[in-house]
């Protein structure tokens, strides 16, 4: 059993022993006062009984003393006013607690005071008469009369004690019933808490003995990871002092106002000092201002401090040219403490190697833009020549058509086609040029509307090849509309234009999303789907189908420049995305477009 488990169960057992005392206790104290209440009801009655009986015999005693003419001892009528007094103050006192009654003696004190106005009244006639005279017999009616009204007053009194009597009994028989239930159950309580805590302490104490084997048993296991983890030490030292990478901890040097002004050395391996042209030993203690003051006013001191006080950690590539040390500097910074840890390496050679590939990408850059410059242009050059030999080709056709014979009308129509054929090679070339080219503004583009703009491009080519095309819910992506418009268009119209023969074909466009995890890319990506029932192709040409100029059938079979995938590469490319198909030859393909949920880039030159 756990300690706390055992704290818990032993306060709860002394909370409910204690709870089943106090209850104890107020069932005697309950007990005691009814007891009390009854006695009290009791003495009520007696003091009552006691008051009547003194009044009835004084009434008989003064009218024998009347009717037999005798003189009425004025000490017995002093005491008997003396003791109705003091019996009706102490009834008085009885009947405080309860108001009804109250009011009753009060009533019984008001007769009991006529009563002894009438009493004075008559020893008043019987000292000045020696006969019975009509007043006397009078006076003594009235006294036995108001005798009987007292009477008849304390029955009211005792009636209303004697119903208090019967209330007060039964409360007190049920009190007397419950004391030695009370008892029995507190008995019964303490002797479960105390066999409760017994068992509890046994239980603790045979889990202590478990405990005692167990801590054993880890102080061995943790000695034997004190070697391992003194081994491990000696490694991690052995790979301190031989890493490449200058590593060294510095501590924090403050003023009295708790700014650090400083950071002094303690830690350092052979690298890190080889770089500063000191012995570690030389260098732990020192500090780092004293060594190199140059960390001031490259700002390297600025951000140290930074890390120190804001735990954000620091990395930077920078050129280091101070304190006779002139190299470019891998360095990364992290809290230590009341202090930093800070790697370094050099990286001068990799700056001059990084140097010349970036001043041979602006090369690259600059020739593409001129080869695209160069095709843009010659596109353009093209143009004119191309429209002249239409131009005078249909006008051979229209005005020397009588005088050509069956060979020179065939030399004019390939002459026709062939420039045709150009044609649509000049443009397709303007509308890769303007892709490579041209700038790309980015928006909110609904792709619902960017198929229906392509299939209304497509309208012609859907109707003559009675074709099925069903669009799933495509989703809104930040993307240029013109181009993403171009890139369905061509690929619907690939599968146009690569449909069986006496096949309606059926296009179904989808839409999926993908989490990153799936694609192992840094944000999540819309997955876009074009799949046909067409004449499909090897799944080995599926990457040269992409490449400008590339074919796969002949142009006598189908009809094509081989740049309108290469188009839709680029501008998938250009929308931070890519492309790839899926196919097998007579089961239709599938191209399948990946782009971006959130295009952090706005404009793509």
């Amino acid at each position: 059993m756990k300690k706390i488990t055992f704290q818990l169960t032993f306060l709860t057992s002394v909370f409910i022993l204690l709870l089943a005392a106090f209850l104890t206790y107020r069932t005697l104290v309950d007990f005691e006062r009814d007891s009390l209440s009854v006695v009290h009801t009791q003495r009520v009655k007696d003091q009552l009984a006691n008051l009547v009986r003194i009044q009835t015999s004084f009434s008989r005693q003064l009218r024998n003393v009347t009717l037999s003419l005798e003189n009425v001892n004025m000490d017995d009528v002093e005491k008997f006013n003396s003791d109705i007094r003091q019996n009706l103050a102490v009834l008085d006192s009885l009947v405080s607690d309860n108001h009804g009654q109250q009011k009753e003696v009060a009533i019984l004190a008001r007769l009991t005071d006529e009563h002894l106005k009438i009493v004075d009244e008559l020893v008043i006639l019987m000292s000045s008469e020696f006969t019975l005279t009509d007043d006397i017999i009078e006076s003594i009616s009235n006294e036995e009369s108001k005798v009987g009204a007292i009477v008849d007053q304390a029955d009211v009194i005792r009636g209303a004690e004697n119903k208090l009597l019967i209330f007060r009994s039964l409360k007190f028989a049920e009190s007397k019933r419950w004391v030695p239930i009370m008892l029995l159950i507190l008995v019964g309580i303490a002797v479960l808490v105390l066999l409760i805590l017994f068992m509890n302490t046994f239980s603790l104490y045979k889990s202590n003995q478990i405990k005692a084997q167990t801590l054993a048993v880890k102080l061995d296991e943790l000695l034997s990871e004190t070697k391992k983890s003194k081994k491990l030490q000696n490694l991690l030292q052995g790979i301190f002092d031989g890493s490449q990478h200058g590593i060294i901890a510095f501590q924090s040097v403050r003023n009295d106002d708790g700014e650090i002004v400083d950071f002094e050395f303690s830690m350092i391996n052979e690298e890190g000092g080889h770089v500063l042209g000191h012995t570690p030993e030389y260098l732990k203690g020192k500090r780092m201002l004293d060594i190199v003051p140059g960390n001031l006013e490259s700002g390297l001191f600025e951000e140290y401090t930074k890390v120190v006080e804001t735990s954000k950690s620091y990395r930077s590539i920078q050129h280091y040219d101070y304190d006779s040390i002139e190299s470019w500097f891998d360095i990364s910074a992290v809290k230590n403490g009341d202090g930093f840890v800070v790697t370094f390496l050099d990286v001068t050679e990799s700056k001059k190697y990084e140097k010349e590939i970036l001043i041979k990408q602006e090369e690259l850059e600059k020739t593409n833009y001129e080869l695209e410059q160069f095709a843009y242009i010659a596109s353009h050059d093209l143009q004119e020549p191309l429209r002249k030999i239409r131009t005078f080709g249909d006008r051979l056709t229209g005005l020397f058509s009588a005088v050509l014979d069956q060979k020179g009308k065939d030399y004019i129509m390939r002459m026709q086609n062939a420039a045709s054929r150009m044609q649509t090679l000049i443009d397709d070339l303007l509308k890769f040029s303007r892709v490579s080219r041209g700038e790309t503004k980015f928006s909110a583009v609904d792709l619902n509307l960017v198929v229906n703009d392509a299939l209304y491009a497509l309208d012609l080519s859907i109707k003559e090849k009675n074709a099925q095309i069903n669009i799933n819910e495509l989703p809104e992506i930040n993307g240029n509309s013109s181009q993403l418009t171009q890139l369905f268009q061509n690929l619907i119209s690939n599968s146009l234009k690569y449909s069986k023969e006496d096949v309606s074909p059926e296009i179904l466009i989808t839409a999926e999303s993908i989490k990153k995890e799936e694609l192992g890319q840094p944000k999540d990506f819309w997955k876009i789907s074009i799949i046909d029932n067409g004449i499909g192709f090897d799944e080995s040409y599926a990457e040269q189908i992409f490449i400008i100029f590339q074919r796969l059938h002949g142009r006598s079979e189908y009809s094509g420049t081989g740049i309108g995938l290469a188009i839709c590469e680029k501008i998938v490319t250009t929308h931070n995305g890519y492309i790839e198909a899926i196919s097998s030859p007579g089961n239709g393909a599938t191209f399948i477009i990946y782009l971006p949920k959130e295009n952090d880039e706005r404009k793509k030159h």
